[in-house]
């Protein structure tokens, strides 16, 4: 029983710890990027794994590389957001990408997938609801997960809402 609680208690903290380190790096870069620019996805990187140690079966994801000109300098940049399917990366179509006015390879793109901040949320829920699955059970840790998710998505909301306006 202690094994099982020690168990909650590690993983827990690690998955809470590591929501709120994405959330902080996200609104971070989107409080940061602020300069708007227009840029188009010139090439698509292509990465992948082996999986399960096999010579045969690989995953490819695709990443997205755009290309912008800031003061007149042209940068090339490759995104942190992967996708598994090839043609969800157009080659030659437009984006709005928001970029640092201090370090013009940072940028943020509003039209990309992969919203961290949700993802965030979700592992910082988890998290939560790990370490009170020994107290709560299954059952009560999964609906106080999904409690404390549906508060941070609305919270979102309202901070979205409040900084466009």
């Amino acid at each position: 029983m202690m094994e099982n609680i020690l168990f909650f208690f590690g993983l827990g903290p690690g998955f809470f710890l590591y929501g709120i380190f994405v959330f902080c790096r996200t609104a971070w870069s989107r409080r940061r990027c602020r300069r708007r620019v227009n840029a188009v996805i010139s090439d698509v990187d292509v990465t992948w794994i082996m999986v399960e140690d096999s010579k045969v079966f690989k995953n490819y994801y695709y990443h997205p590389v755009y290309r912008y000109t800031v003061d007149g300098q042209e940068y090339r940049v490759v995104s942190r957001v992967e996708y598994s399917r090839k043609d969800a990366v157009k080659v030659g179509s437009d984006a709005v990408l928001f970029v640092d006015a201090e370090n013009p390879r940072r940028f943020y793109c509003p039209a990309e997938k992969g919203d961290h901040v949700l993802n965030a949320s979700f592992l910082s829920a988890m998290g939560i609801a790990w370490v009170l699955v020994p107290f709560l059970g299954w059952i009560g840790a999964i609906l106080i997960g999904l409690a404390l998710l549906a508060l941070s998505c609305l919270c979102y909301r309202i901070w979205l809402r409040k900084r466009q306006e």
